[in-house]
């Protein structure tokens, strides 16, 4: 399958770990079939602008890491595959997706947000949508299945970090600083969330489970707390990274950067104490402060 939609990083076969990390939503490219009617600099601030680039490096922690190329806008790879509102069909008669009851919002936007412009002037036909979803869509998922079930057979166990931002106001309430989602435990277990937000909150970040964000497609086909394959979205506040006016990098993406790197180490320590047979951590954890920072310390 073609992987030219999508960026794909491993580490060596030998420092393989069980955490996987995907990005849906950062994709920059616009494929010239688009065809959108509307202003690209709306198109633009759909994306998780530059989420991508804060986990840069990342295999060479030992974890894989799979991000999307082209925009959300065009095609969202955190919707069902057959989320797709019949109102931006052209009626072909008897074409596969002009089903009543998906959202408006789904796998292919009508418009730039709940309350903005249309994208398009113009109907799509169930093939423009098909192919839209052979070249990028399942593709994507395909590899990210890959990853998760190399993972599993690796380890007994897979730790899914599936990454996004979001902007710094939601509707008329701040933003915490970061959001985990396990679709209210349903795509992994309270410690995970519990462990992961521990190193956030020493660290003086504002942390929230299961608010306002707690999980879509990818973490809903990707999360089987039962089967020991644990997914969770994490929600980044933007303002910690980008400038929200430019959509410009801020010289405080490097401070994220390094600190999403500790972050993963912290959850590699973590994981060691694993057991796959039992599905829990076989001893308790706390944060120690060290000369070298926050350090995972079994009790």
């Amino acid at each position: 399958m073609s992987k030219e939609n999508f960026d794909l990083w491993l580490p060596r076969e030998e420092d393989k770990g069980p955490l996987v990390y995907d990005v849906p939503h950062a994709g920059r490219d616009y494929p010239a079939d688009y065809n959108y009617a509307c202003d690209l600099d709306a198109l633009v601030r759909t994306e998780d602008r530059f989420m991508d680039l804060m986990l840069a490096g990342a295999e060479k922690q030992g974890i894989p890491l799979i991000t999307a190329k082209v925009s959300r806008s065009y095609i969202d790879l955190n919707r069902p595959e057959t989320d797709i509102d019949p109102r931006l069909l052209r009626d072909d008669g008897d074409d596969p997706y002009n089903k009543p009851g998906n959202m408006w919002h789904g796998l292919i936007r009508r418009f730039v947000s709940f309350a903005g412009d249309k994208i398009y002037d113009r109907l799509l036909a169930a093939e423009e949508i098909e192919a839209r979803i052979e070249n990028v869509y399942r593709p994507y998922h395909a590899e990210l299945k890959n990853l998760v079930d190399e993972t599993c057979d690796r380890h007994g166990y897979c730790v899914h970090l599936n990454w996004h931002s979001m902007p710094s106001q939601l509707g008329r309430v701040a933003a915490p600083d970061i959001i985990f989602g396990s679709m209210g435990g349903k795509s992994a277990p309270q410690w995970l969330l519990d462990v992961m937000a521990d190193w956030w909150n020493m660290h003086d970040y504002d942390v929230r489970q299961n608010y306002v964000f707690r999980g879509q497609e990818i973490t809903r086909r990707y999360g089987q707390p039962e089967s020991n394959r644990f997914s969770v979205l994490i929600e980044i506040n933007r303002a910690l990274y980008l400038d929200e006016n430019t959509y410009e990098l801020k010289p405080e993406a490097a401070i994220l950067q390094q600190k999403i790197k500790l972050f993963s180490e912290y959850m590699k320590d973590v994981m060691k104490d694993f057991n796959p047979a039992t599905s829990e951590l076989e001893a308790e954890h706390t944060l120690k402060r060290t000369t070298q920072g926050l350090v995972y310390v079994p009790r």
